[in-house]
């Protein structure tokens, strides 16, 4: 009987042409397949086995050369009777091997056929992309199924170089956004009136921030291309020496001329604005040469988090940088400095400050005050500071300082204390600086 099973099974699947047993190891499950055929012999009509197969499309990626990797694919019968089929490969792949090239599955018992996909990185091109098909041949329905097959061998210093290379092409926009805000943080926390005021000077204030986003575009772009291991022509290092010394020049004359606080400002600034953007790219590039599978959206995510990190951290006032902001080395004598009350009335007090080369004033707050200080005509700062804080405003012949409530707040001019009788409305403070007698004079 089983003979006769066989050989009608046989005829049918070769009249059909959905199976040919030939050329190959024995089916497992030889029986029901052969009665599956006799079936379809006695009744033409019966409805055919249905072919599920899952997944559809298969994607590795290895990572070093010999790693080796298994992966499944699941094949079920939704349908009656008993599904067969063979499976073939379009393209071979190097390294690629399966574990059978034939399945069966009883729609009886609903269970899943497993074919294994064996894959040997060790004959594999790095970098390459391989992609393949592999069509099942069934004897129900749907005769054929193409299951895509892609592998890779990925390079780790080739996806760390893209990766690097998609930061620097799409995140342009979002840096030039953290160095606008950088700027006015830093300009905050030294005690300076933010530059994006609006009652800045238009003109001065777009030539200033173009002046200060072209540097800080020439000091980075030369040593971020090389963290990303790209070339990085002559002419751009030598324009970046040149800007290099046209910095040093212009921080060393706003020493010169008693504003050593705006020097050390804007070195914050440039610290900054080039540390962090450093930062990102050698996390990104280290990340992605050691898992260079992961996706692309991680880089944006460390892009936000370290940004979102640094950006709360500022906006916190960290001591240390007040402490640095607040306490700026300045090359004068304190030593005799004599201040002096000159006048004072309901709503203002005169000060006169003589035997001093330089001034300093230093301002603490106690209490809420709102605070509007000039420096011979020019605005310095103008907002409400909460206790804590402080000012420190640099050498001026005249400096205005109007308080919304002086008693929140304590005056220090080259080291001596404003002790005297301050209203607690709203009042202005001036003191202005004597000129020194040059020597030999009569």
């Amino acid at each position: 009987m089983n003979g006769r099973l066989k050989t009608a099974m046989e005829i049918s699947l070769e009249q059909s042409s959905r199976f040919s047993p030939g050329g190959g190891s024995p089916l497992r499950g030889l029986d029901d397949l052969g009665l599956e055929a006799f079936l379809r012999l006695l009744n033409p009509e019966l409805s055919l086995p249905v072919a599920d197969v899952k997944p559809r499309l298969l994607t590795v990626k290895l990572r070093e050369r010999n790693e080796r990797r298994e992966i499944s694919l699941g094949i079920r019968n939704l349908g009656r009777g008993y599904l067969s089929g063979s499976i073939e490969v379009s393209d071979n792949i190097p390294g690629l091997e399966l574990s059978s090239g034939r399945f069966g599955v009883d729609g009886r018992d609903r269970q899943e056929a497993q074919i294994t996909i064996h894959i040997n990185g060790s004959q594999l091109e790095p970098g390459r992309r391989y992609n393949t098909n592999l069509t099942l041949l069934t004897n129900g329905q749907p005769e054929k199924i193409v299951v895509k097959l892609v592998v890779q061998l990925v390079d780790g210093q080739a996806r760390a170089r893209e990766m690097t290379g998609f930061l620097i092409k799409y995140g342009t926009l979002a840096m030039l956004g953290y160095w606008l805000l950088l700027l006015h943080k830093i300009s905050l926390i030294y005690g300076f009136d933010s530059p994006f005021s609006p009652i800045s000077d238009s003109t001065i204030l777009a030539r200033t921030l173009l002046i200060y986003l072209f540097l800080l575009a020439v000091f980075n772009l030369p040593l971020l291309r090389s963290l990303c291991g790209r070339r990085t022509n002559n002419y751009l290092w030598l324009l970046w020496a040149i800007s290099l010394i046209y910095t040093v020049y212009k921080l060393e004359r706003v020493i010169s001329a008693g504003t050593p606080e705006i020097a050390s400002a804007v070195i914050t600034i440039y610290a900054l604005a080039i540390i962090v953007p450093a930062v990102i790219i050698v996390l990104v590039r280290q990340t992605y040469y050691r898992l260079p599978h992961l996706h692309g959206s991680l880089a944006l995510g460390l892009i936000v988090v370290i940004t979102a990190l640094l950006w709360g951290g500022l906006n916190n006032n960290p001591s240390w940088l007040v402490a640095w902001s607040t306490k700026l080395p300045i090359e004068q004598t304190q030593t005799g400095a004599e201040l002096i009350l000159h006048a004072m009335d309901n709503d203002n007090a005169i000060y006169h400050l003589s035997r001093v080369e330089q001034k300093r004033i230093e301002i603490t707050f106690s209490q809420d005050c709102w605070v509007r200080a000039r420096q011979d005509g020019e605005l310095i700062t103008e907002k409400t500071y909460t206790p804590g804080e402080e000012i420190t405003l640099s050498d001026a012949t005249e400096t205005y300082i109007r308080l919304g409530f002086p008693l929140g707040a304590h005056i220090m001019v080259n080291g001596i204390a404003l002790d005297d009788d301050i209203p607690s409305a709203p009042f202005n403070i001036i003191i202005v600086k004597q000129q020194q007698p040059k020597q030999g004079a009569f």
